[in-house]
């Protein structure tokens, strides 16, 4: 094999391991997504039923703003619709259970190409590692869904050795956005009703 060949197949292989890792990262993070949206609108479901069975016990202890607690357990509900309408039309389980099994289906080609980089007698090594990345394409527009570029970018800060990364607090803030800002809305409606005492 010569030099040439071996740099095609190693530029390959590193492409269709980035491929898969960033698949493999928008897996986790649209089942995160998935998962936190669950927990929040049953969260708030619930401080909704709570808050609404003990209405005119809280207005015992907040005499002063029963329209306040109002406006709170109608936008509570508010949220709760526009969530679960989002989460519904999004499908982001089944674009994480999409992503997860194509990325599966990537890790065969790397395992073909390290024995092609490996084999000492092959004389088509060319046609093999084209053969392999007409594969790869078709795996890949098999999928109806992609990853994102935060996707990639993560898979970059967690193998540094693919470029060096300069924006790594802003990936990692980019990437698990939707976690923290659904995470801090948990407590809003607490905050909201301690605030008011």
């Amino acid at each position: 094999m010569n030099t040439q060949e071996n740099d095609y197949i190693q530029t390959l292989k590193t492409k269709i391991w980035t491929t898969r890792g960033a698949r493999f990262n928008a897996y986790r993070r649209l089942s995160r997504r998935s998962r936190i949206t669950t927990y929040l609108i049953s969260i708030y479901s619930a401080y909704v039923l709570i808050a609404s069975s003990f209405e005119e016990q809280l207005s015992i202890y907040f005499p002063e703003a029963p329209s306040t607690l109002k406006i709170v357990l109608f936008s509570s509900s508010l949220i709760i619709l526009l969530l679960s309408v989002i989460e519904s039309s999004s499908r982001y389980e089944i674009a994480a259970y999409n992503l997860h099994e194509n990325a599966k289906k990537l890790s065969p080609l790397i395992e073909k190409l390290d024995q092609l980089a490996t084999s000492q007698t092959s004389t088509n090594t060319l046609e093999s590692a084209t053969s392999i990345s007409e594969e790869y394409t078709d795996i890949i527009n098999s999928c109806p869904e992609n990853h994102s570029s935060v996707d990639y970018e993560k898979f970059k800060i967690d193998h540094p050795e693919l470029s060096p990364h300069k924006n790594r607090l802003l990936t990692l803030a980019h990437y698990y956005f939707s976690s923290i800002i659904f995470l801090l809305t948990i407590f809003t409606p607490l905050i909201l009703i301690l605030s008011l005492k």
